[in-house]
């Protein structure tokens, strides 16, 4: 990435570590994103949050957490992604993955990857415990961010991506769209491929949405043809194309299954003896060179005293992520 006028660099943090804001660096990084911000921006954000890049999501639930009262060099991360399912650039997701962070420590924090196929959780109960006993060795809390991701190109397109070495967009998230075209052929169809386990789980949240994934692949409705007796409109009508296609709504459905398995197994077999904080949303992956974006859907603390009550958090993000993306002191 380039991170100056004439200085390029390999990661955010070394940029950072030259004394660039994340302001400046935000401006740099998405100068030629615009037709990816735009359908970002339409497929996932919403009147109060809009999409940013990882790099600034991640320093911002970074300060969040800091503002909560954690120590980020004093707690386990834990990554329910699709990292194995794709071909990244990492380092956009080292800050929310605890690979990075703004804290300078001798001892990095400890990761672990728990995610399969479409950002499922692929760990499991017992999985989960585990995270938790290396918790209770670090003497901290747990930090467990989740999500699916989907391709975005360069025209703007939801659900492909030119990956490096490609000559033309490819399908991302590829096990999803695999997943849907599963479905279309095999409806009423229970998934069960005991040397496909993960990619059952997908198959069947695309089976449970597959007529919402249809109806948004659906063409645009033609506008109606002029009554009779009308005249004809002296300009074509234009119809919009819906900003959420069928690739938008199935990583959507895979964010909204992953949290429910959250929900569900978190309060008794993570938060038992240490706090945890969720971090969920859907990532969208670019081409090579440019930068990855993060939508956040949900952040929010888990108490060992009260781990079936969870504390909305989300207000502490998103005061950090502002703080970061529209404060040029910000560092």
């Amino acid at each position: 990435m380039g991170a100056g006028a004439s200085t390029d660099y390999a990661s955010v943090a070394q940029a950072l570590d030259d004394g660039h804001s994340q302001v400046n660096i935000e401006r740099h990084l998405t100068n030629s994103c615009t037709k990816e911000i735009e359908a970002i921006n339409k497929a996932f954000g919403t009147d109060e949050d809009r999409p940013a890049t990882a790099v600034a999501c991640g320093r911002a639930a970074q300060r969040a957490l800091d503002g909560l009262g954690f120590e980020v060099n004093n707690m386990v991360f834990a990554n329910s992604t699709s990292r194995d399912e794709f071909t990244r650039e990492h380092h956009w997701w080292a800050y929310l993955e605890g690979r990075a962070t703004d804290v300078v420590s001798e001892t990095p924090a400890p990761t672990f990857d728990i995610g399969g196929l479409g950002g499922m959780l692929a760990a499991g109960k017992t999985g989960l415990e585990l995270v938790a006993s290396h918790a209770l060795e670090k003497v901290g809390a747990i930090f467990l961010f989740f999500g699916p991701h989907v391709g975005c190109d360069e025209e703007g397109r939801m659900g492909f991506v030119t990956h490096a070495g490609q000559d033309a967009p490819a399908p991302c998230g590829a096990a999803a769209a695999q997943a849907v075209e599963w479905a279309k052929k095999n409806k009423g169809a229970t998934p069960k491929d005991a040397d496909d386990q993960q990619m059952d789980k997908v198959r069947a949240v695309a089976l449970k949405n597959l007529e919402a994934i249809k109806d948004a692949d659906a063409p645009p409705a033609a506008a109606p043809a002029p009554a009779e007796g009308e005249e004809e409109a002296a300009e074509p009508v234009v119809v919009e194309a819906p900003a959420k296609n069928g690739a938008v709504v199935m990583a959507e459905a895979l964010y909204q299954a992953t949290y429910e398995d959250v929900l569900r197994l978190v309060p008794k077999h993570l938060a038992q003896n240490r706090p945890v904080v969720l971090c969920g949303g859907i990532n969208v992956i670019t081409g090579p060179g440019k930068p990855d974006f993060f939508a956040c859907k949900n952040f929010q603390v888990y108490s060992p005293r009260e781990p079936d009550q969870p504390n909305d958090a989300f207000s502490s993000y998103r005061a950090s992520l502002r703080a970061l993306l529209f404060d040029p002191s910000a560092p």
